[in-house]
């Protein structure tokens, strides 16, 4: 049986690619935000409450052969995947999907982030970050994306923090 995409509501795993993708491990795509949903349509990926996302505090744990609970796999993979490419893309796909994936370059100012929305100032690139973009609004006439991070609840806004769009 084939089923659509509004048949399925599942989260998948961050974990399980994080852990178990060579390339993704490494962080060796980039910025490029592709690779996840290349490697859940090339390999499939498991569900978030089967491989629970672990790596908060920048440890990324090794590969598993089976969920947390101990059962067996069961992959789902996708038969393509959709990308927006612009800002009214991001927000439907927000209201029709949930949060997609997005990542960006991260400067040395992005780490000292309390709250507020940020905008890149000053500092070096240091590398590059996936989250999940749950929201956005405007604030002081400043739009902005609403991301969730990894960091876990005591860094940022509880673990979420805002960014300006289009920048």
């Amino acid at each position: 049986m084939r089923l659509s995409f509004e048949d399925v509501n599942l989260r998948l795993s961050r974990q399980y690619p994080l852990s178990c993708d060579k390339y993704i491990r490494k962080c060796e795509y980039l910025a490029e935000s592709k690779p996840f949903w290349m490697f859940a349509k090339n390999n499939g990926s498991v569900t978030e409450e089967c491989y629970p996302f672990t790596s908060q505090e920048g440890e990324v744990e090794e590969c598993s052969s089976q969920c947390k609970d101990g059962s067996e796999f069961q992959f789902y993979k996708f038969s393509q995947f959709i990308a927006p490419i612009d800002e009214t893309g991001i927000k439907n796909m927000i209201k029709s999907f949930g949060p997609p994936a997005a990542s960006f370059e991260v400067y040395e100012d992005f780490l000292n982030y309390k709250s507020g929305i940020y905008e890149h100032t000053s500092g070096a690139l240091v590398g590059y970050h996936f989250v999940n973009i749950v929201g956005y609004g405007i604030e002081n006439d400043i739009e902005f994306w609403i991301c969730q991070n990894s960091w876990g609840e005591d860094w940022g806004e509880q673990g979420y923090f805002r960014i300006a769009r289009g920048k």
